[in-house]
Order: C-alpha cells, then sequence, then structure tokens
C-alpha cells in the first residue's frame, strides 16, 4: 500500500470521500457485517469471531493474560438484546449457555436479531 507522506495524503483523500463512515465502513479481516449477519441469521447460529474469540488469549498476554489475578473471574457474555416479536418460553433451556475459561457457567444470550 503507501507509506509515508504519499499513505498519510493517501488516508487523508479517502476519509474525505467517505472512507470509514458506516455505508462505506472498513472491513476487519476481509469480514463484512451484512454478510456475516446473514449468514448466522441463516443457519439460526450465534456468531463467533475466528480472530477475536472470546477467551482469555483476547485480552492479553501479559498484565491480563490467562492466569493473572486481574482477569480471574471474567465471563463473557453476549449483549442482551430486545428484539420485537420476540418469544419468551418459561422454563426453556437455552442451547446458547457458554462455560468461562474458570468454568462457571455463564449465560449467552442476544443472538442475531431479525430485521
Amino acid at each position: 500500500m503507501h507509506s509515508g507522506f504519499a499513505g498519510r495524503v493517501y488516508k487523508q483523500r479517502q476519509k474525505q470521500l467517505g472512507a470509514g463512515r458506516h455505508d462505506q465502513a472498513f472491513k476487519y479481516l476481509g469480514q463484512d457485517y451484512e454478510r456475516l449477519r446473514d449468514d448466522y441469521l441463516g443457519r439460526g447460529g450465534l456468531f463467533d469471531d475466528p480472530h477475536f474469540p472470546a477467551g482469555s488469549t483476547s485480552i492479553g498476554y501479559k498484565e491480563l493474560g490467562p492466569h493473572s489475578s486481574k482477569t480471574h473471574g471474567i465471563c463473557w457474555k453476549r449483549p442482551k438484546v430486545s428484539v420485537s416479536g420476540a418469544v419468551s418460553v418459561s422454563g426453556a433451556v437455552s442451547v446458547s449457555g457458554a462455560v468461562s475459561d474458570q468454568g462457571d457457567e455463564c449465560e449467552r444470550g442476544g443472538e442475531w436479531s431479525g430485521r
């Protein structure tokens, strides 16, 4: 790509043209939000990012590594999402349950919701 002064000018021009805005978002490692959402909605599954796994290695390696006291007890959770038309079933068992690195049960709710 471009480096040095040419790189800065290129980035500035791209920004002026709208690069990075929602409708022209940069794709991290080739990931496309719309395509990913449609794929997971079609399968009815939860999105698990292979480039940012829900685990201690995504936090860090030194002060925030897997065996750090600062990260002990961290439980990865999905955000709760309110979806119009959602149905709640009393006493149902969620297939989206997960276990944290420490073995504690964590609730993972809020899978992709339809439009």
